[in-house]
């Protein structure tokens, strides 16, 4: 049975920017299937994720049930969108009618067609909220961190 993301990950201090990260689809995709070649390094983050103060979005969460049912089961894809919604340590951000007019606006300057919408919308959420880490397995995002002033963790 695939790993399941309980309530264990706490938040210590966030005072800081320094002490926000973002988490991407990858990330709990990776996570929540043992099977995925990038489950131990997932895995390997929740230390880490002890110390943040954690958000993801609407967004990335509806590609996560999305790609959980269809890797690992329809099952494993309910358990684990009721667990992350029922975590307050998880700040689960709605993108709004503004939040979709910005990442419209990086989707149409980024020419490199790996960039997805929902990868558009991270990057508009992160500028909003001043995040500037971002937990991902997606290596199109390393080619944007300097021109979005975020970093890959």
């Amino acid at each position: 049975m695939a790993q399941k993301i309980y309530p264990k990950i706490l938040i210590n201090s966030y005072m800081k920017s320094d002490n926000e990260i973002f988490i991407d689809a990858s990330f709990f995709c990776a996570f929540y299937n043992e099977n995925d070649a990038l489950f131990k390094k997932a895995s390997s983050y929740i230390e880490l994720l002890n110390t943040k103060k954690i958000f993801t979005s609407n967004f990335i969460l509806l590609e996560s049930y999305t790609v959980i049912s269809q890797r690992v089961s329809k099952k494993a894809a309910i358990e684990f969108g009721k667990t992350i919604q029922n975590m307050p340590e998880i700040k689960i951000i709605k993108v709004d009618q503004d939040l979709e007019k910005s990442s419209w606006g990086i989707f149409e300057i980024i020419s490199d067609k790996n960039m997805s919408y929902v990868d558009c919308s991270t990057i508009a959420l992160m500028q909003e909220y001043s995040i500037k880490q971002l937990l991902t397995f997606d290596s199109h995002f390393k080619k944007h961190t300097k021109q979005f002033g975020y970093k890959i963790v």
